[in-house]
């Protein structure tokens, strides 16, 4: 993909990023794009695609069986939204996410 594809696959993911918790949750209840593109970063990182520090990679590897859950074509979107919230790993995926924008 070019940067230019890319950039706008995380467009929606800007205000998700500078928003409190309680907006966040509000968004992903409310906005699947920003579910599905939450799901992309996972997808990248479980298949190597993101570079993670020692460090990113042990506490990812704690969630590995919720992240692989997450990204797992049988589940619903609404499980998933119910993941993202229960999961833990929001704090872990909004950095990355900030990375790959910054990066661009």
């Amino acid at each position: 993909m070019t940067t230019t594809t890319i950039r706008a696959r995380l467009r929606p993911l800007i205000p998700f990023l500078r928003a409190n918790s309680r907006q966040r949750q509000r968004m992903l209840r409310d906005n699947p794009v920003v579910v599905d593109r939450l799901c992309e970063i996972v997808w990248n990182v479980l298949k190597g695609k993101v570079p993670l520090s020692p460090g990113q990679k042990r506490r990812w590897g704690r969630r590995k069986q919720s992240l692989r859950r997450l990204v797992s074509p049988n589940i619903s979107a609404t499980q998933r939204v119910q993941l993202i919230q229960t999961g833990g790993f929001l704090p872990f995926i909004v950095p990355l996410a900030l990375k790959l924008l910054s990066g661009l």
